[in-house]
């Protein structure tokens, strides 16, 4: 008797065992692939294969990024890869521990970019899509491990790292990669328009209340038409709180004018661009924040700034997006 009760508690020790390894999800591997932004047809992520882009300004995709998570063959390799039948992939961007997007060398704090619920999931070939705004990053209100604000990629960040993660249904399983993009403003890269990119500001950027301080911001503004462009016009405005007295302006290239809106003064870029060229606005601010503002508020130094040409073969005129805003932070000191 005592035998055959020891028999059925090992039958059914061993079953219960086999039966959990046996439920157990395998293991997965997840490439991450970079994709030239594509709004049409349907998938995003459709567009060829790119290595590196340039900045075509707050409010459009740079870059595609397309992940692929497949079951990871053990022990032996299949002919074929499969697909993951379920499960989510979230996204993270690499900073440097001050909401500057960095590579993953340099990486400090992992910030999530991929919007709430949990990820993305990954559809029936194990894939899932992630267009993503570099140059409007900022506009997500996303923070990194130390509370700073995730700041914007800008054309003096090389190469930005991303880090996917794949993880399974149940969080029984994930797998993950990471990976850099190389950023080149020089080049065109995808773009085959006019573009306007805002660089980050030069100055104190987290000031207290009360502070007095001139500050500096850059709009680079790139044909990447295929054709010569003549009169292109770039336009934008700083902000009423600033002394307008202390403002200036320069180019690489064109005329650059200031002239007077109400309070606010609007900045004006008239030049020719070759194919390929591009020119640098820098728009020089001084200002003093007032005692009473409140820690943490958003003091803006620009309005958002826009580019415009004459298109070649059909007379009309186009109109690049706008770019995001030159900004800072008012905070108190510890």
């Amino acid at each position: 008797m005592k035998t055959t009760l020891k028999a059925l508690i090992c039958t059914a020790l061993c079953c219960a065992a086999w039966s959990a390894f046996a439920v157990a999800p395998p293991p997965s591997t997840t490439t991450l692939t970079f994709k030239a932004p594509q709004a049409s047809p349907s998938p995003t992520c459709g567009g060829s294969t790119v290595g590196s882009v340039s900045l075509n300004g707050a409010g459009t995709p740079d870059v595609a990024i397309l992940t692929s998570t497949y079951e990871a063959p053990t022990p032996t390799p299949p002919a074929s890869p499969t697909p993951v039948a379920g499960g989510k992939v979230q996204l993270r961007i690499a900073t440097d521990g001050l909401g500057n997007p960095t590579s993953v060398a340099n990486n400090v704090c992992w910030v999530r970019i991929d919007g709430a619920g949990g990820g993305v999931d990954v559809d029936a070939n194990g894939q899932a899509c992630f267009p993503v705004d570099l140059d409007g990053l900022s506009t997500l209100g996303l923070t990194d491990c130390n509370g700073n604000p995730l700041q914007n990629v800008t054309c003096a960040t090389p190469l930005v790292g991303f880090e996917a993660n794949y993880i399974g249904e149940g969080n029984a399983h994930n797998s993950s990669i990471q990976t850099d993009l190389t950023i080149e403003c020089g080049d065109c890269g995808t773009s085959t328009d006019l573009t306007i990119g805002l660089s980050d500001v030069d100055g104190q950027g987290s000031p207290p209340p009360g502070y007095s301080g001139c500050w500096e911001y850059t709009l680079t503004v790139q044909n990447c038409t295929p054709f010569d462009l003549t009169g292109v016009k770039a336009q934008g405005g700083t902000a009423g709180w600033l002394n307008a007295n202390d403002t200036s302006v320069t180019a690489s290239s064109g005329t650059a004018t200031i002239s007077y809106n109400r309070r606010n003064q609007v900045i004006t870029w008239i030049g020719d661009l070759a194919q390929g060229e591009s020119v640098d606005i820098t728009v020089h601010v001084c200002g003093t924040i007032k005692p009473s503002t409140a820690c943490g508020t958003t003091m803006y130094l620009s309005g958002p700034w826009s580019a415009t040409y004459t298109d070649p073969n059909t007379g009309l005129p186009v109109k690049t997006d706008y770019t995001g805003r030159a900004q800072l932070t008012v905070t108190c000191p510890p």
